[in-house]
């Protein structure tokens, strides 16, 4: 995998909810559930997409209930792509 940096996770992880919700926007800030208005069935949607763009899992540190960020999101994805190059 090419180096990865958090400016293309969150373009990625934007393109996913761009396609999923149609928002008219989305910010670095946007909770996917309270500003976005992501349900289960999305977030699940985009963990999978995460899951294969960047070969990491990311279910262990995300609950479904809480409200990330697409910042937040990205960091645990940035985290978890480190873990795996180290490996």
């Amino acid at each position: 995998m090419c180096e990865m940096t958090i400016e293309t996770v969150k373009s990625t992880i934007k393109g996913h909810l761009g396609e999923l919700l149609n928002p008219a926007q989305i910010g670095d800030n946007d909770l996917l559930i309270d500003d976005l208005g992501a349900d289960s069935i999305v977030i699940v949607q985009l963990y999978l997409s995460c899951q294969e763009d960047f070969g990491i899992l990311v279910s262990e540190e995300l609950d479904l209930y809480i409200s990330q960020s697409v910042q937040s999101l990205s960091e645990v994805v940035m985290q978890k792509i480190s873990e795996e190059a180290e490996q």
